[in-house]
């Protein structure tokens, strides 16, 4: 009777030893159901977020493919010197030769005009003049007067510059780049005239950080900048032999560019993340400063177009 009655009870407890494997098996298999359908949304997810993508767009190649790439599928935007817009070419309009003032031609054979109406009235008078009596200079005195009265930028080189362009400049750009010592010497001849000058740069370009670049010892650095974190201004190099350096600098390329799924490791690995979070791109620009191939580069909140840039180029 106990042997039974022990049996019994061992098969009672198989029994529920039983019932409690099958409701853990049970629980084992809702819970890989739900990491199951966890996995499926997250898939679903991740598709969704890969919508952005652009099939056949491969940036496993070398930065010039890379660049090309994203080129081509209007990712970036890269245009060379050579290529720039029309709209940076300004007439020359009264410059001095062999001291004496001379009016630029071009200014009559074609429908171009100086910006300045009180130029062009001078430019007129001038000619009359000089049509009705070649020998009369009595009014010679005022008529330089009147040309110093136009509103030119300041400039701190004095007699030195005598031959050079009086009116409007020939144009903002040379073979070499954007002509920043131009633009500066509006400014003090000083660090802070330099820094002064970037400020005004970035209030036009709407850039949240702004740095000049230059060629020392085989490295670009910034040797001046704004808004830029000291952590940034360290790690901002670019070795002469990088291929970011081969591609962009050394070719003398504008260089316009977003930040997001597309960015440009070269660059972004170069500042840190609290400058980057502020930045929605960058541009870069060959420029002259200090009479030598430099580069401008600009962290932009908003970005535009290069034609646009070249637009606010010709307004500082």
């Amino acid at each position: 009777m106990k042997q039974t009655k022990k049996k019994n009870e061992n098969i009672i407890e198989e029994i529920e030893t039983l019932e409690e494997l099958e409701e853990l098996e049970e629980l084992e298999e809702l819970e890989e159901l739900e990491e199951l359908e966890e996995l499926e949304e997250l898939e679903e997810l991740e598709e969704l977020e890969g919508d952005g993508d652009i099939p056949g767009l491969d940036l496993s190649g070398t930065l010039s493919e890379r660049l090309a790439m994203l080129e081509a599928n209007n990712i970036i935007k890269i245009m060379s010197l050579e290529n720039r817009p029309e709209l940076d070419r300004i007439e020359e309009a009264v410059s001095m030769e062999d001291g004496i003032f001379q009016i630029n031609d071009n200014l009559y054979n074609s429908n171009k005009a100086p910006k300045d109406e009180k130029l062009q009235d001078l430019i007129e008078s001038v000619s009359s003049e000089t049509d009705e009596d070649e020998d009369e200079d009595d009014d010679g005195f005022v008529n330089f007067l009147d040309i110093l009265d136009i509103d030119l930028p300041l400039n701190n080189k004095g007699s030195e510059n005598s031959d050079k362009v009086i009116g409007q400049k020939t144009s903002i750009f040379s073979e070499s780049g954007f002509n920043y010592d131009s633009f500066r010497s509006s400014f003090k001849v000083s660090n802070i005239g330099v820094i002064q000058s970037l400020m005004r740069v970035s209030q036009q370009f709407d850039a949240v950080f702004a740095g000049l670049l230059v060629l020392d010892e085989g490295n670009w650095k910034m040797d001046h900048s704004l808004g830029f974190n000291p952590k940034t201004m360290d790690k901002f190099v670019f070795s002469e032999n990088e291929e970011f350096c081969k591609e962009i600098f050394a070719n003398k390329k504008i260089l316009l560019y977003e930040n997001g799924k597309y960015s440009i490791d070269e660059i972004d690995s170069k500042i840190i993340d609290g400058d980057l979070a502020f930045m929605n791109g960058g541009f870069f620009l060959p420029i002259i400063f200090n009479q030598k191939s430099a580069y401008l580069f600009l962290g932009l909140k908003t970005v535009k177009s290069i034609k646009e840039y070249i637009d606010y180029l010709q307004k500082l």
